[in-house]
């Protein structure tokens, strides 16, 4: 199966994905440095949480002051952003690009599995798990986000189904994978 085209060609996607992560990783860490460097020219830039509606989920967001509105002249932007409100969320974006980078990675060692005819082993069954439990982790970390400022917060709750849905494929797939490495065994034995 090693001239299947469109194996190959997803092989050589999930190779992209893999390097658009890293750059993201970079990106990231090379915006959240500069902003920490030149903090004085983004002090006045307002902040908000992206407003991503689920169309199979449901979206909570929400703000608050300390003070009344017509007291504070700007009250959520990245100056008066908490420090530790910003290195969380730093860091939590860099702990999702890594385990959606993880996921991919193991995504492409199944699909080389294939590729090499050894599709139904364990190891593709635990690779499927990982994978499950990689997106749950994700869509743990990515369905509350809170912002704190001097004078408010910010937060946002997203529960969506579709990455809920995909670990649950997953979970489904490693035990299909697992009940395949089995018949294989037996089918092995019996020759």
């Amino acid at each position: 199966m090693t001239k299947n085209t469109l194996l190959n060609i997803a092989i050589l996607f999930s190779r992209l994905l893999k390097g658009l992560f890293i750059l993201g990783l970079l990106v990231l860490s090379g915006l959240f440095i500069y902003v920490q460097v030149n903090s004085k020219d983004y002090e006045n830039r307002e902040v908000k949480l992206s407003e991503s509606k689920s169309i199979f989920g449901f979206y909570l967001s929400g703000s608050s002051t300390n003070h009344s509105i017509d007291e504070i002249a700007a009250p959520y932007t990245l100056g008066k952003l908490k420090t530790v409100s910003l290195y969380l969320n730093y860091f939590k974006g860099i702990i999702v690009l890594v385990l959606v980078y993880m996921a991919t990675n193991a995504f492409e060692k199944i699909m080389l599995s294939v590729k090499s005819l050894k599709t139904f082993n364990s190891s593709n069954s635990r690779l499927f798990r990982k994978i499950g439990i990689y997106i749950i982790i994700v869509i743990l970390l990515t369905s509350y986000s809170v912002l704190r400022f001097e004078d408010g917060i910010q937060t946002k709750m997203v529960i969506d189904f579709v990455p809920l849905t995909y670990a649950l494929l997953a979970f489904i797939l490693a035990q299909i994978f697992k009940e395949g490495s089995i018949l294989k065994q037996e089918n092995e034995l019996t020759i």
